[in-house]
């Protein structure tokens, strides 16, 4: 309450949800996941493998698999601190959550402050349903 917050579902879609300290919804955006973008690379170029995600990556990759694990991975970095360092300077005291099948992954390499609730969704839509249950 009385804080904007932006919540980042890391899923198969990244999704960003900006809610203001009013509790009003601002807007959001979409882009692919993590591993849709590996399967994305290898499915439609003729040449590229589809690889698995690493706990190392690499600024720059030396190989063909380093190159797209560095490319998919440390761009999704840079697109989330693009975005949360433009809205840290945007809305004073933003909070920035992190959920979904791919938080763990990407907590550890964002420098910002960010709360990790990795079922938040799955925690939200409990609590409507206990809330219901208890209306009947």
């Amino acid at each position: 309450p009385g804080t904007h917050v932006l919540v980042i579902d890391m899923g198969t879609a990244i999704t960003l949800d900006l809610v203001n300290e009013n509790a009003e919804f601002i807007g959001g955006n979409i882009s692919p996941g993590m591993l849709l973008r590996f399967k994305s690379l290898g499915q439609f170029t003729a040449d590229l493998p589809t690889v698995d995600p690493s706990d190392k990556i690499p600024f720059l990759g030396q190989t063909t698999t380093e190159a797209l694990q560095s490319g998919v991975q440390q761009g999704i970095i840079y697109e989330l601190e693009g975005y949360i360092n433009s809205l840290i300077n945007k809305y004073d005291g933003l909070r920035v959550i992190l959920t979904g099948g791919d938080a763990s992954f990407f907590v550890k390499n964002l420098k910002n402050t960010i709360f990790v609730i990795p079922n938040l969704v799955l925690d939200g839509l409990n609590l409507i349903l206990e809330y219901q249950k208890d209306l009947n």
